[in-house]
C-alpha cells in the first residue's frame, strides 16, 4: 500500500471515529495538535501527511475509539456518554482532557 493510500485510509478512519465519538472540530484539532483550518481541510477531502505528528495522533485517536468500543460497545450514546461523564481521576471529563496538551495520551493510558 502506498503512503498516499495509507494516508487516505487513516484520514477516513479518523473522521469516522471522531464523528462516532461526537468530537467537534475544536476538540479534534486540539487532540491532533493540528490547526482548526486543517481539520476543515480534512473534512473537505485533504489527507494527513504520514510524516507529521497529527498523523501519529490520528492513529492514537482511532485506537482510543477502538478501546472505548471494547468497553462500552458501539452505541454512540454510550461512547459519547463515557466521554462526557466526569472522571474522578482527572476531576474533569475525558472530552475535556482530550482538549489539553498530551490529553490524548492520558486518555489512551487510562483506557489501557
Amino acid at each position: 500500500m502506498t503512503n498516499t493510500l495509507k494516508e487516505a485510509v487513516l484520514t477516513e478512519a479518523l473522521l469516522e471515529a471522531s464523528n462516532r465519538l461526537g468530537l467537534d472540530d475544536a476538540t479534534l484539532s486540539a487532540a491532533l495538535e493540528l490547526p482548526a483550518q486543517s481539520v476543515e481541510s480534512l473534512k473537505a477531502g485533504a489527507h494527513l501527511d504520514s510524516a507529521t505528528n497529527a498523523y501519529k495522533n490520528s492513529a492514537k485517536l482511532i485506537q482510543l475509539y477502538e478501546a472505548l468500543v471494547g468497553l462500552v460497545g458501539t452505541d454512540q450514546q454510550h461512547l459519547r456518554g463515557w466521554l462526557t461523564s466526569e472522571n474522578k481521576r482527572w476531576s474533569c471529563t475525558p472530552l475535556h482532557k482530550l482538549r489539553a496538551r498530551s490529553g490524548l495520551d492520558e486518555v489512551m493510558a487510562y483506557l489501557q
